[in-house]
C-alpha cells in the first residue's frame, strides 16, 4: 500500500496510476486523520448542526439544528406513530369550548346535542344544594304550604307552644286631678304586692293618670291590671298617644267599670296589630281618663307593660 500522507498527489497519479476519485478519497482521509490527531473539530459550513454521512459515506452537517436534536431527549418509541395516534382536532362535547370561553360563574351542563354548555344557575345558586340528602322535590312537595290550605291527618307540634315576649317597663308617671303617694316602681310588676294608687282631686272632666315608656322600638301587647272604685255610673277609659303627640288625640283600647273595693284587680290588656302609629322618637304614653271627673275616686293599677 502507498503511503499517501509522505507523497505529494501527483506521485500517487504518477507511480500507482491512481484516479482522481480515489486520490480525492485519500486526501480526504489524510485531512481527517490529520484533524483528529491535532485535537480539534471537523469544520463545516454552519456550527451546531446534527452530524450525518452524506450519500458517499463523508460526514456532513444536516439542517437539524443542536437545539431541535435536544427534543429527542426522553424519546421512546417512533415519534411519527406517536404523533399518528393523536387526535388531530377535538371532536365530541368539548367541541363547544376548544377556542370559547364559558360565562364566569355558572354551572356547567350538558346541552341538547350532548355539548358542554353553561346553565343559568349561578355559582353561588348552585352551593345552596351543599347539604341536600335526598331529592329537594320531594321534600318540597312534603310541606305545607306557607299560604295555608287543607291538612290531613294527625298534627304533631314540638316546643312549649309558648311566646317568649320581651317586657318593657314604665319608666314614669304624670298625674292631672289626680294625686299618689305610689312611685312608677309600684305598677311595673304584676302581683308584686306594689299596686299604684291615684286618688281624683277634683271633679274635672278629662283629669287622667298618663304612665311614660322611653327606649321603645316595637311593641304587640300593652298588660294592665288595675280596679276603679267609685260610682256605677262613670268609667276609666284606657287610651294610647297618636300623632301629633302633642296630646291632642288618642286611641280608646277599652274602659274601666267600678268594682267594689274588695274585688281583685282586672284584667284590660290588648294586642296591638301596628305599634308605629304610637310611637314617637321611642315614647310610648298610655293615659286612663276620667271623662267626667270624681272627687275622691280611686284608680288602682298593679301592672302597665309593653311587650314584644
Amino acid at each position: 500500500m502507498a503511503v499517501i500522507d509522505e507523497l505529494p498527489i501527483y506521485e500517487c497519479e504518477k507511480r500507482h496510476g491512481w484516479s482522481g476519485n480515489l486520490i480525492s478519497y485519500f486526501v480526504r482521509l489524510r485531512a481527517l486523520v490529520q484533524t483528529l490527531s491535532e485535537g480539534s473539530g471537523i469544520i463545516f459550513d454552519n456550527g451546531s448542526r446534527a452530524l450525518v454521512t452524506d450519500s458517499t459515506g463523508a460526514a456532513a452537517e444536516s439542517a437539524v439544528t443542536a437545539a431541535e436534536i435536544l427534543h429527542l431527549d426522553g424519546v421512546t418509541s417512533s415519534i411519527q406513530d406517536q404523533i399518528d395516534a393523536k387526535q388531530a382536532t377535538i371532536t365530541g362535547a368539548a367541541t363547544t369550548i376548544d377556542t370559547e370561553d364559558l360565562t364566569v360563574s355558572r354551572a356547567v351542563v350538558s346541552n341538547g346535542a350532548g355539548k358542554v354548555a353553561v346553565s343559568a344557575t349561578t355559582a353561588a345558586e348552585i352551593v345552596h344544594v351543599s347539604g341536600v340528602t335526598s331529592a329537594i322535590q320531594t321534600q318540597l312537595d312534603a310541606k305545607y304550604a306557607k299560604a295555608g290550605g287543607p291538612i290531613s291527618g294527625p298534627v304533631t307540634f314540638t316546643g312549649t307552644g309558648r311566646i317568649d315576649w320581651t317586657k318593657k317597663t314604665a319608666n314614669g308617671v304624670t298625674l292631672s286631678g289626680f294625686t299618689s303617694a305610689s312611685t312608677a316602681s309600684d305598677l311595673q310588676t304584676a302581683h308584686d304586692g306594689n299596686v299604684y294608687v291615684a286618688t281624683e282631686v277634683a271633679a274635672t272632666a278629662g283629669q287622667n293618670v298618663v304612665v311614660d315608656f322611653t327606649g321603645v322600638t316595637a311593641f304587640n301587647w300593652v298588660q294592665i291590671l288595675c280596679r276603679y272604685a267609685g260610682s256605677s255610673a262613670h268609667v276609666i277609659s284606657i287610651q294610647l298617644e297618636i300623632t301629633p303627640f302633642d296630646g291632642s288625640a288618642w286611641h280608646e283600647y277599652g274602659v274601666i267599670t267600678d268594682q267594689p273595693a274588695d274585688y281583685t284587680m282586672e284584667e284590660h290588656s290588648f294586642f296591638i296589630p301596628d305599634d308605629a302609629p304610637y310611637i314617637n322618637s321611642g315614647v310610648v304614653k298610655v293615659r286612663f281618663v276620667h271623662p267626667s271627673g270624681v272627687n275622691g275616686h280611686t284608680l288602682n293599677i298593679d301592672v302597665v307593660a309593653l311587650y314584644q
